[in-house]
């Protein structure tokens, strides 16, 4: 940005500087930076977010000619603009109504039924934790999850 190398850490309580740089040195100049962020964890850790602020690639696509290139970056857009719209929704109200449905129709099968169908929910549900206990138990840490 403006000719500097930012690193944008969220527990930090500013931005990084690490430089002045011209956009053809980048490369050069962010992969030490990317080095010794990744040399201070274990050997073992997987678990990093890298993020790199781009022109947007239907500028380039188009700089460059490629339709299918393009076309590509405008479906990516489309559903974006998609799960953005989702994400803003408040679905509470719809599961509450879903819910009160499924119940609804539970108990008009009567008590007996509905109370039967509450345990079979818990009994499959103390399965399931069961399962995934043993299946963690009998991984390593080297083992992909």
């Amino acid at each position: 940005m403006n000719g500097k190398l930012y690193e944008l850490d969220g527990l930090q309580p500013a931005p990084i500087l690490h430089g002045s740089c011209h956009p053809d040195q980048f490369p050069d100049k962010v992969i030490p930076v990317l080095r010794r962020r990744i040399e201070r964890y274990p050997a073992h850790e997987i678990r990093f977010n890298l993020m790199a602020m781009v022109q947007d690639l239907r500028i380039r696509a188009r700089e460059v000619g490629d339709q299918s290139w393009l076309y590509q970056e405008e479906q990516k857009r489309s559903a974006w603009q998609w799960e953005n719209a989702l994400r803003r929704h408040n679905f509470i109200g719809f599961v509450e109504d879903i819910l009160k449905g499924v119940v609804s129709s539970k108990l008009i099968e009567g008590d007996a039924r509905y109370v039967e169908w509450v345990e079979d929910a818990k009994a499959k549900t103390k399965t399931r934790m069961e399962e995934r206990g043993k299946s963690k138990a009998g991984r390593n840490d080297d083992d992909e999850p």
